[in-house]
């Protein structure tokens, strides 16, 4: 697969402009120079241009004005579609920066961090006034330590072994797992979806994310927990702020 196509650079350009204007709010001139910049950079040197479009990210302002968006008005969107289907305590199981769950206390859901160490820049700092448990002392954790809800938020196709989140996600969970997803569609097939993956993890910011290209459609990740339990609500939100993908909710409520 390659994230450099045509088609998939075709797909940044007409979805990265109209998320530079409508979700960070700058002007139509300036986010078409921008695009176009990346654009014949991406054609051109594909890999070796992610740090010159992380320099011009960074001098024209635009990473703030998307990090912003992403930390906040993504985490409390999230939250607001998340919330009714949570019960009890929630894991959220690699967590990230941790604002979805910050966002998730805000309407009194008790909610436990968890994430690997050294994955994510020295300067996030996850929200000081949560429980956080690392990834690492987790999956020691004995079988009687379990809860309510896990959450895992957008992190599978980082998974280079997806399945084993899932096991782990299906041993913690006592009554609900719930997986929020960007799911392959027509409209965004694995070689875009893998661009931006490239681009999020290595120009917008720099992390130690892994990219392994491991993105299902919908009824993919339906038959890969097809054996945790029942899928009790399935809904698909066209876009989310500063996201250029559809994302997928999926509700499971598990075996007991």
């Amino acid at each position: 697969m390659n994230p450099f196509s045509p088609s998939a650079i075709a797909r940044f350009r007409e979805q990265v402009n109209s998320l530079i204007q409508q979700d960070l709010g700058i002007g139509a001139d300036r986010a078409s120079t921008f695009v176009q910049y990346a654009e014949n950079l991406l054609l051109t040197e594909q890999a070796d241009s992610l740090p010159k479009i992380a320099q011009v990210l960074e001098q024209q302002g635009i990473r703030v004005k998307w990090n912003q968006v992403l930390w906040f008005k993504r985490s409390e969107f999230l939250a607001q579609w998340l919330a009714p289907h949570i019960v009890g305590e929630l894991l959220d199981l690699l967590c990230g920066h941790g604002e979805v769950g910050k966002s998730l206390t805000k309407l009194r859901i008790n909610v436990t961090l968890t994430e690997r160490d050294g994955i994510y820049p020295e300067d996030w700092k996850l929200p000081a006034n949560l429980p956080y448990i690392p990834l690492s002392a987790l999956t020691t954790f004995p079988p009687s330590r379990q809860f309510d809800t896990v959450l895992l938020c957008t992190v599978l196709h980082h998974e280079i072994n997806s399945q084993a989140l899932l096991a782990l996600a299906e041993r913690l969970a006592t009554k609900r797992i719930i997986i929020v997803e960007n799911c392959l569609e027509q409209n965004f097939p694995a070689d875009y979806q893998l661009l931006m993956d490239i681009l999020f993890n290595n120009s917008l910011n720099l992390t130690n994310l892994e990219s392994p290209a491991v993105h299902q459609t919908v009824e993919e990740w339906l038959a890969a927990t097809s054996t945790f339990g029942k899928v009790i609500h399935l809904e698909r939100r066209a876009s989310v702020p500063g996201v250029p993908l559809s994302h997928h909710l999926i509700v499971i409520e598990v075996n007991q």
